[in-house]
């Protein structure tokens, strides 16, 4: 059944997709290459359901990342390994 063009699967999920777009910024404050650095990171998931996290820096994007097998890895983005796992460590200590 449709009604405007929403079917009614995707109107049960419309709250949740509601409370993800509108979820406030996970702030970070960590130290990339020797500076202590803020950053903001916001929790997304794919159309799939994969979960990843946009960080931005002083308003711009920088990368995405998600954590696959207990390993961060980078989805977008010019960072090393080395500051994405620093990036990664921020995040478990946030959600946990």
């Amino acid at each position: 059944m449709k009604y405007y063009g929403i079917t009614f699967d995707s109107y049960k999920l419309y709250p949740q997709f509601m409370k993800d777009m509108n979820q406030e910024p996970i702030h970070l404050k960590i130290r990339l290459d020797g500076e202590e650095t803020q950053l903001n990171a916001k929790k997304e998931e794919t159309t799939d359901g994969i979960s990843f996290f946009k960080i931005e820096q002083q308003g711009k994007l920088i990368t995405q990342i998600r954590k696959i097998d207990n390993k961060w890895e980078q989805l977008w983005g010019d960072l090393n390994q080395q500051q994405i796992d620093e990036i990664g460590t921020a995040l478990d200590r946030e959600e946990d």
